[in-house]
């Protein structure tokens, strides 16, 4: 079954800050480790789209606990407060699950960093996706890390998340092409950033697609119907954090995140099931975090 426009443009929003929280995670992770040097043939895809599933789960793991205190009573707290809330409950199942402490360091930092750039920027608008370029959405300390060949990649993976005019099942089909073309002309060493980036795309797209209105019902505070809520997010004109209405300063923001655990050179290796468990969780705090501020009011 098929979105329409506005829930469409709606799946697109969300799925913002996702994608740059696991190109932060993911960079000191393909390009540096506490093991050396690490190559991609070490992970199959199968691996690299876990990390994507792992997104997802943890998605609608904070749902349900959020669900609960809603049902408590508990909900009626800042977007602030409550942001916060999920990344530390994200940071304690991490810590649940044996991640090693340096690693949790590493995620917390750049989920916090992801939460400050969601906070700053919530409502700035950009009118064209023209401007959605590597240089302006990542900080300069990223894009100098990042070969010629990847920011084109990912700068083609922006737009096609950006794109309004094409349907969800166009958007899997490109994202696909990317996978294909990036095969084709990167070498070992420069896939993993698009593989784990591209995956965190296409699962995030679909987690959206197929569970908006129960997070929309989730945070509406009543006062307008769910349809009036997700027509006024949509139309990109009022408050709320887009692909469209994003600045530079961002995603930037959440670039910085890559830089630190590039400077800590604590993330995990390949071969390690903490590896997608981390990557992924933390992108899964940031498209929460990203819901918050869209559908909560306060």
């Amino acid at each position: 079954m098929k979105l329409n426009l506005i829930n469409l443009k709606l799946v697109r929003k969300f799925s913002a800050l996702a994608i740059i929280s696991t190109l932060c995670i993911l960079f000191a992770s393909c390009q540096k480790s506490n093991n050396g040097n690490i190559k991609a043939q070490e992970i199959d895809f199968k691996a690299y789209n876990n990390i994507g599933v792992v997104h997802n789960r943890t998605v609608d793991s904070m749902y349900n606990l959020l669900l609960v205190m809603k049902t408590n009573h508990q909900l009626n707290t800042s977007k602030s407060a409550l942001a916060s809330f999920v990344n530390t409950s994200i940071i304690n199942g991490l810590k649940s699950k044996g991640e090693k402490l340096q690693t949790i360091n590493s995620i917390n930092t750049s989920m916090d960093w992801d939460l400050n750039v969601t906070k700053a920027n919530h409502g700035i608008k950009v009118n064209s996706t023209t401007d959605l370029t590597t240089k302006s959405l990542y900080s300069d300390s990223l894009a100098a890390h990042l070969t010629i060949k990847q920011k084109q990649l990912l700068d083609k993976l922006l737009l096609v998340m950006t794109d309004e005019s094409s349907s969800f099942e166009s958007t899997l089909v490109q994202i696909s092409d990317l996978e294909a073309n990036a095969k084709a002309n990167l070498s070992e060493d420069e896939l993993p950033v698009i593989f784990v980036s591209t995956a965190i795309a296409r699962n995030t797209l679909q987690y959206w697609h197929d569970n908006l209105d129960k997070w929309v019902a989730l945070l509406d505070n009543g006062k307008q119907s769910t349809q009036g809520l997700k027509t006024h997010l949509a139309e990109a004109s009022g408050p709320g954090f887009s692909w469209r209405n994003v600045g530079a300063s961002d995603v930037a923001g959440g670039a910085g995140a890559a830089v630190t655990t590039w400077w800590l050179n604590t993330a995990v290796g390949y071969g390690q099931v903490a590896y997608g468990t981390a990557i992924g969780s933390a992108a899964a705090g940031a498209s929460v975090g990203n819901a918050i501020y869209q559908l909560l009011s306060n």
